[in-house]
């Protein structure tokens, strides 16, 4: 499997990653040996990228991945999601920092590679350092926006 650097990090990925989403719904209702089979081969074929969130299948897919390696003791990079509702906009820090911190536990890492903000994003410009607070306190690696304009919410730079 052919690796690519992730964008200015020095990130190597495989250049087919494996989504843990509803769309494919291994994650969410695959029984734990079609779980641990398919992620084995993946390995094997040179996946080192597994891409889940909070979001899919209320948490099932962090947590049913995050078993799932443990079971075959693989570490390839994971990475998560924090996607941030209204509400949560009045202490951005502490509200990604709880997100964080409840994906970890769900993924029974100690840290995370990768966390990309979920959130769309408008054209109402609401800069905010709450990644910075997470990346601090030592659960994150990186940080990448994953979201597309939408006349909603906030607009979060990576760096």
């Amino acid at each position: 499997m052919k690796l690519r650097r992730l964008g200015r990090t020095q990130l190597e990925i495989s250049e087919i990653g494996f989504g843990c989403g509803p769309t494919a719904g291994l994650m969410i209702h695959g029984s734990e040996q079609e779980r641990r089979l398919t992620v084995a081969r993946a390995l094997d074929l040179g996946i080192n990228y597994f891409d889940t969130a909070p979001g899919y299948g209320n948490s099932l897919s962090e947590k049913n991945l995050g078993e799932t390696l443990r079971a075959l003791d693989a570490r390839p990079i994971v990475a998560t999601k924090v996607a941030l509702s209204v509400d949560e906009l009045q202490n951005i820090p502490d509200a990604v920092a709880r997100s964080v911190e409840a994906s970890l536990a769900r993924l029974g890492l100690p840290r995370i590679v990768l966390i990309q903000l979920h959130n769309r994003v408008g054209p109402r410009r609401r800069r905010h350092h709450g990644h910075h607070h997470v990346a601090s306190a030592h659960h994150a690696d990186h940080w990448h926006l994953t979201a597309a304009h939408h006349h909603s919410l906030l607009a979060c730079p990576s760096g």
